[in-house]
């Protein structure tokens, strides 16, 4: 619904027809919420940005292939830990790898749901190693077989950075790009958030002293880099 709404305001990119079908305005995109540190350290009153450029899509195939990435990852870690649980994973992960973006590039542009995936992908790894012993009553496969999801994983997010279109992080109005920062910080923050949200499927083992140390260091770094982060964020451009 968001996506053809952001038809029409301004219409379609016509200078990007040739890159994407039907491209929504960059003026659109700015003017829906895209990540941008720079407008958002000038007007702190714009902090639905943190949330809008998640929602945001530069063409049909941006929407297309994320939502397609949602069906397949998203769905399997809702199955597997439940409704709320993923959507505050999704929307967190978002939130913090957005941070993330901005604080090493600020300059950088950026829409699209892909930060939040990375999210759910590393969260999906979370759960695997959460639950590692008991995988086979789970799924009825060996455990050992989950090792090759994880480098499928990380080919699938390091592709986009190898791709000859690359040219730096995040949208940029004059070429194809992808937002690194953002899709490493939803890796990272996704992974932590896991320990947070995910418990062991064997009630025996949640007093396993391992999973209590993740548990609580994931709420701890978590909390303190969006503490920090935030106010580093705001307070350093009124410091200059």
């Amino acid at each position: 619904m968001i996506y053809i709404s952001s038809f029409i305001p301004n219409g379609f990119e016509k200078s990007r027809l040739d890159q994407y079908f039907l491209p929504p305005s960059y003026k659109t995109l700015d003017l829906f919420g895209e990540l941008c540190g720079t407008s958002m350290r000038k007007k702190t009153y714009e902090f639905y940005r943190w949330f809008t450029h998640n929602l945001l899509h530069v063409g049909f195939e941006h929407i297309f292939s994320n939502c397609f990435a949602i069906l397949v990852i998203g769905t399997m870690l809702e199955y597997l830990i439940g409704t709320w649980r993923y959507i505050l994973i999704y929307i967190l992960s978002g939130l913090l790898g957005g941070l993330f973006s901005v604080l090493i590039e600020p300059n950088a542009h950026s829409v699209g749901a892909s930060i939040c995936i990375c999210g759910l992908i590393s969260a999906l790894m979370g759960f695997f190693i959460i639950n590692w012993e008991i995988l086979p009553t789970i799924f009825g496969i060996q455990n050992r077989c989950y090792i090759i999801i994880f480098p499928l994983m990380m080919i699938f997010m390091t592709i986009p950075l190898v791709a000859g279109t690359y040219q730096g992080s995040g949208l940029d109005y004059s070429q194809t790009t992808v937002n690194v920062y953002g899709h490493i910080g939803g890796l990272i923050f996704g992974f932590f958030l896991s320990f947070i949200f995910i418990k062991p499927k064997d009630e025996s083992n949640t007093c396993c002293f391992s999973y209590k140390i993740w548990f609580f260091s994931s709420i701890v770094i978590c909390c303190c880099f969006a503490l920090i982060g935030y106010l580093c964020f705001y307070l350093f451009y009124y410091c200059k």
